[in-house]
């Protein structure tokens, strides 16, 4: 009798972590526009709409393209997002600008069957570790953490679509772009970040001087360089967008 309890109660607890590690996403548009979605690769819906819910998605990273059908093709956008584990995460798509582009922004997040999230699994440990050798070099320089290095930078943790999102509000309140350069460059001496976010933080800046400055110091803390021509849409004047194009040129000579 006491193992059935036991059985019992550990599959009350494996299903408990099963729906805690799943996720839901949702996609809406803002003006009712009809959509496409491809989801890590997967075509969702054939035909276009303006809203689309998934169910019981692993939670994590997952790669979306959203698409927008019109007489010349369609306008694609391509991102990476988050899905919170145990969370429904609402997704608002919307055209702006007077050269159209996509956005997404993260409007909602809400738990599902109260947002339970497992703790991680026990670390299991060797009763009988292999001991580590000490250099035998002056001074003891451990080289095994070279690696955290790439192209002479820290590999830093890449920001979240959620922190993106903090440090546009917090931009968005500075009234000039002098108080809101200091806080770029101290949020990108933790993190890297993704090239279309970078985009998105150059757009609240008012002078493209300032957005150049801002993108030349960024290029080496951008997660994904290859989408790196995002950032050239943020600026007013394409003069502008041929500097940085040039900079960029000549730093990737130097590698």
């Amino acid at each position: 009798m006491k193992s059935l309890v036991v059985l019992f109660f550990g599959m009350f607890l494996w299903t408990q972590q099963a729906l805690a590690i799943r996720a839901d996403v949702t996609f809406a548009s803002r003006r009712g526009e009809p959509f496409q979605i491809i989801f890590d690769g997967r075509l969702i819906n054939p035909r276009v709409t303006d809203r689309i819910i998934l169910q019981d998605i692993p939670a994590g990273y997952h790669e979306a393209e959203i698409r927008f059908p019109d007489r010349f093709g369609a306008l694609v956008h391509r991102t990476r997002i988050f899905l919170e584990p145990g969370f429904q995460t609402d997704f608002m798509v919307q055209i702006t600008g007077r050269r159209p582009r996509v956005f997404l922004n993260k409007v909602g997040l809400y738990p599902i069957n109260g947002g339970m999230v497992p703790p991680p699994p026990p670390v299991a440990r060797d009763p009988y570790p292999v001991p580590v050798p000490r250099d035998p070099r002056p001074g003891g320089y451990d080289d095994r953490y070279d690696d955290r290095y790439e192209r002479g930078n820290y590999r830093a943790e890449v920001m979240r679509a959620g922190e993106v999102d903090r440090l546009l509000r917090t931009l968005e309140s500075k009234p000039f772009d002098d108080g809101k350069m200091p806080i770029v460059r101290q949020v990108l001496s933790e993190a890297t970040i993704y090239a279309e976010d970078l985009s998105r933080i150059l757009r609240i800046f008012s002078f493209d001087k300032n957005k150049l400055e801002l993108a030349k110091m960024a290029y080496n803390r951008v997660h994904d360089r290859r989408n790196f021509y995002l950032v050239y849409d943020a600026f007013t004047y394409d003069s502008y967008a041929r500097e940085l194009q040039r900079f960029v040129s000549e730093v990737n000579r130097e590698y």
